[in-house]
């Protein structure tokens, strides 16, 4: 593997994590979410502070979660430092981190979709319910 591997998967986990981020913070509706609707864009600085917020409800791995993506952005991706050694590190560190993040947020995401179908056909309800679970 060369430096590009490293430089393309350091921005593909970090941007998993930026969208479980994102999914999560519609979720639960939390303040960096409502900021997020005012502003009409996620700043780097909003998803950051949403995943402190997010931790303090659903435990602290979201943030280890979180603060290793973004610095697999920075120093994998922007200032391609890293070899594809430290990034496969960095993922089998968090591996579970990251596998939770992704697990919990897929299914709000296809249980989101599944509920707004529902409603654009007519129903008043949610069908489905999911909680991403604390730890």
């Amino acid at each position: 593997m060369d430096k590009d591997d490293a430089v393309q998967a350091s921005e593909k986990l970090h941007k998993a994590a930026e969208e479980v981020i994102k999914a999560l913070a519609e979720k639960y509706r939390i303040p960096e979410y409502q900021e997020f609707i005012k502003e009409g864009r996620w700043y780097t600085y909003l998803l950051g502070m949403a995943s402190r917020t997010l931790a303090k409800e659903l435990g602290y791995w979201v943030l280890d979660g979180w603060n290793t993506a973004y610095d697999l952005h920075v120093w994998g991706f922007h200032e391609g430092k890293y070899a594809i050694n430290h990034v496969k590190d960095a993922a089998i560190l968090n591996e579970n981190t990251i596998h939770t993040l992704i697990h919990d947020s897929l299914f709000y995401v296809i249980i989101h979709n599944i509920n707004n179908e529902v409603a654009e056909a007519g129903k008043t309800h949610n069908v489905l319910k999911y909680d991403v679970p604390k730890t």
